[in-house]
């Protein structure tokens, strides 16, 4: 993730972070990474033959990843509509 942003960093859509927020980004970031290998890691063991149970576990890692965003999403601020977006082609 750190390799994709810095070589990448049009992928930013001009949106910039604060110091104040960098640490807060990368933990929203690696639990996002967290939650999708679990996600993987369960749809291959599936696979392999082992009894695990989809239906009953992803609902609560949506949940959990749910609780993690919500729980810092304050530490972010709002930048404004859509239609103030710097990349938006109706201004």
């Amino acid at each position: 993730m750190t390799g994709c942003s810095t070589s990448c960093p049009n992928w930013t859509h001009g949106v910039r972070t604060t110091p104040k927020f960098i640490g807060t980004y990368w933990l929203i970031a690696n639990a996002v990474i967290l939650f999708i290998l679990i996600g993987h890691g369960m749809i291959v063991a599936t696979g392999l033959g082992y009894p695990v149970k989809i239906g009953r576990t992803m609902p609560i890692g949506v949940g959990l990843l749910f609780i993690v965003l919500g729980n810092y999403s304050h530490v972010s601020s709002p930048t404004g509509s859509w239609a103030s977006h710097p990349l938006d082609p109706v201004q």
